[in-house]
């Protein structure tokens, strides 16, 4: 319903009927499991409101977020800290390129097979060949997806290993 009082504003009622869960399921908290506590992952992304969106979402599970402002400190973190997975800006003001990937895969250190999970405004459309990233999440972020992306990189990186 609505009222309205002339210079007064108005006001809006809306009342709403929702169905009981169908299920006991919960695929965020099924996701979020299959993310270990302690999870070192690192955030590169110009934006600090980006970065920040990430660590409210996956630090409540356990996960320790080091954030870079720029690929430059990106790639001195990857050189001296051994992460679990990395969350990469795909529209940065620095640009995106597959020589980007190509210095992450590259270089010498704890990080050359560290998954990449690419974050970007045009997730849908990222042409992903060639890139070596272990997923795309569409920014702003979903708070399931990121978990369920993060899951899926995670499990990705655990077959890679078994197999080697």
């Amino acid at each position: 319903s609505a009222a309205s009082a002339g210079g007064r504003g108005a006001a809006f009622t809306l009342e709403a009927i929702f169905a009981a869960p169908t299920s006991d399921a919960h695929p965020q908290r099924d996701a979020a499991a299959r993310i270990p506590a302690g999870l070192r992952v690192l955030a590169v992304d110009a934006l600090e409101a980006d970065r920040r969106a990430a660590a409210l979402i996956l630090e409540p599970f356990g996960v320790r977020l080091t954030e870079a402002s720029s690929y430059t400190a990106a790639f001195e973190l990857l050189g001296a800290h051994a992460f679990d997975l990395v969350l990469m800006d795909l529209d940065g003001p620095e640009g995106f390129s597959r020589e980007i990937c190509r210095r992450l895969r590259a270089a010498s250190g704890p990080n050359r097979r560290t998954p990449l999970i690419g974050c970007s405004t045009a997730a849908d459309n990222r042409d992903q060949s060639g890139l070596g990233l272990a997923g795309v999440v569409a920014k702003p972020f979903d708070q399931a997806v990121l978990r369920a992306v993060v899951s899926a990189a995670l499990d990705l990186k655990a077959r890679a290993e078994a197999a080697a």
